[in-house]
C-alpha cells in the first residue's frame, strides 16, 4: 500500500471466494505488524423481508458461506508509520490445494481478493 499520512484510516477487504469457511472465519489481518480488529459484512444478493432468516439457513445449517464477504476497521497512522509503505499482512489458519479436490491446480491457496481500500475517516 503506499505512504499515508498521519491519520485515521478505514481499511476494506473484500473476499470474492475461499477454500473454505474455516479459512475466512480464522483468518486475523494485521497492519504493519499491528493486529487490525476487523468486522465482517456479507455483501451477498439476498433480498426482501426473508433475507436474514435466508442467510441464518445457509450459514448456520448448511454450513454455507455467502460471498462476496466485506472485512473492515479502522486503522491509526502515526508519523513514523506513515513515512514507510503499509504492508498487510493475512494469517490464515490453513491453505488447501486444488489438486486435494481432483484439480490440476497444486498451488495452496486460501482466499481470493476483489479489493482492498483504505481511506481517511
Amino acid at each position: 500500500l503506499p505512504k499515508l499520512g498521519k491519520g485515521r484510516y478505514r481499511l476494506e477487504i473484500d473476499i470474492v471466494d475461499a477454500m473454505s469457511p474455516e479459512i475466512v472465519r480464522q483468518m486475523r489481518i494485521s497492519l504493519n505488524g499491528a493486529p487490525v480488529a476487523m468486522t465482517r459484512r456479507s455483501m451477498d444478493s439476498l433480498a426482501g423481508m426473508l433475507a436474514p432468516l435466508k442467510r441464518a439457513y445457509l450459514v448456520h445449517y448448511k454450513r454455507q458461506q455467502l460471498y462476496p464477504l466485506r472485512f473492515s476497521g479502522v486503522v491509526d497512522i502515526d508519523g513514523e508509520a506513515g513515512r514507510t509503505p503499509l504492508q498487510i499482512e493475512f494469517d490464515f489458519p490453513d491453505t488447501v490445494s486444488p489438486a486435494s479436490r481432483g484439480e490440476a491446480d497444486s498451488r495452496n491457496l486460501a482466499i481470493r481478493l476483489k479489493q482492498v481500500a483504505i481511506t481517511p475517516c
